[in-house]
């Protein structure tokens, strides 16, 4: 099955072929979508790069009421996604037809981005444990050189206001599409949305947005999952944009880690504040509703160099910590900040809270309060 990319990378022609510039890093207002068929893992970066397909685009400032009969190939840009997804979601299996959203995080090139979405298919589509059959992933124009993190930033954050206002578009379908007399059924399937590391920046921004649309507050999304977040500890504070994420979700999951190295590096040299994926919440008695927080910490895997085995993505991987200026303890630190790729029981627990499972009877898990757990010891 393919997968989905939402880019606002600059597009250009080559040899008559569109494809992404991976030398420009301007976040572009607006986007395009491509299908990507996820190939072998050993694949060539070249490979991987020709499993994107940019489909045609148009603006479109509004939508009619969606045919669900309709071939969503003749149809373009968000229109084809959008319509591309229902049929999908409504036609799969009930235990497998969920959607995910993905955020990526800081120093990504195109092609991790691509390795990255790769790994992502195989943990969370292809285990039949995972809900999962389908990522929507957003892939924004980030530099990948540690000199340009303050770069990066203002792009996060540029790119996420624009998805934010495409957010009104999925707004504008799924009001035109589900409601009144032309209303389509409902596929009965579930939409997910996930960031990683400075993704969750992208996030924060995105809901900046989205709060000022008025009528928008849709509860669009079931699990939200903030992983390894490279966002200031006060993020879920009282005021804050991500205080609002109970009202496009049913429940957020917040997973942080105290022996996030890449974290540790980012709150010494880059940022005034503590970070939410290695502290966790800066006062957990002022998270929204129905807010979860994970601490998966592992003192084990840090003082016996207990370290999972790795694979294609570990390469890339690599280098991202690499152009982040961490040069030693790269492969602990790469599943410390990348947990949720490398570690079974953090894969488990995410797995458990896309099936919709309750935070208190999810296996391994160990209660502090109603709001904290933590991952048991093995």
């Amino acid at each position: 099955m393919d997968h989905w990319i939402i880019t606002n990378r600059q597009i250009v022609k080559v040899g008559g072929r569109e494809t992404v510039n991976e030398k420009d890093h301007e976040p572009l207002p607006s986007f395009r979508i491509a299908k990507f068929t996820v190939p072998a893992a050993d694949a060539s970066d070249d490979a991987y790069r020709a499993a994107v397909e940019l489909i045609p685009d148009k603006a479109d400032s509004s939508y009619r009421p969606a045919d669900p009969q309709a071939d969503p190939d003749r149809l373009k840009g968000t229109a084809q996604i959008f319509l591309s997804l229902y049929q999908a979601m409504s036609n799969a299996p009930a235990d497998k037809g969920d959607t995910l959203v993905f955020l990526h995080g800081f120093n990504y090139s195109w092609v991790d981005s691509l390795r990255h979405l790769a790994k992502l298919h195989e943990l969370y589509v292809a285990d039949a444990r995972s809900p999962i059959a389908q990522i929507v992933y957003f892939s924004w124009p980030s530099f990948g050189d540690v000199l340009k993190y303050h770069s990066d930033q203002p792009i996060a954050l540029d790119s996420g206001s624009a998805l934010g206002r495409l957010f009104r578009k999925v707004g504008e379908f799924y009001a035109s599409s589900f409601a009144g007399k032309s209303a389509v059924p409902y596929c009965g399937r579930k939409l997910h949305l996930a960031a990683h590391s400075m993704g969750n920046q992208v996030l924060d921004a995105f809901c900046k947005v989205v709060n000022g649309f008025d009528g928008l507050h849709l509860n669009l999304f079931s699990e939200v999952v903030l992983l390894n977040a490279d966002a200031d500890w006060s993020v879920l504070d009282p005021q804050q944009p991500l205080a609002n994420l109970n009202e496009y979700s049913d429940r957020t999951h917040v997973y942080c880690n105290h022996h996030d190295e890449a974290l540790l590096i980012s709150e010494t040299t880059k940022n005034r504040e503590k970070r939410l994926g290695r502290h966790g919440p800066k006062d957990i008695a002022d998270i929204p509703p129905r807010t979860v927080v994970v601490d998966v910490t592992d003192d084990v895997l840090t003082t016996a160099g207990k370290v999972p085995d790795l694979d294609q993505f570990a390469a890339n991987a690599e280098q991202i910590l690499r152009r982040s200026g961490l040069l030693i303890g790269l492969k602990e630190t790469l599943v410390q900040h990348w947990g949720y790729l490398y570690r079974p029981d953090i894969i488990a627990d995410v797995q458990a809270v896309f099936r919709g499972e309750s935070a208190s009877a999810i296996a391994a898990r160990s209660k502090k309060t109603d709001d904290l757990f933590s991952l048991k010891p093995k």
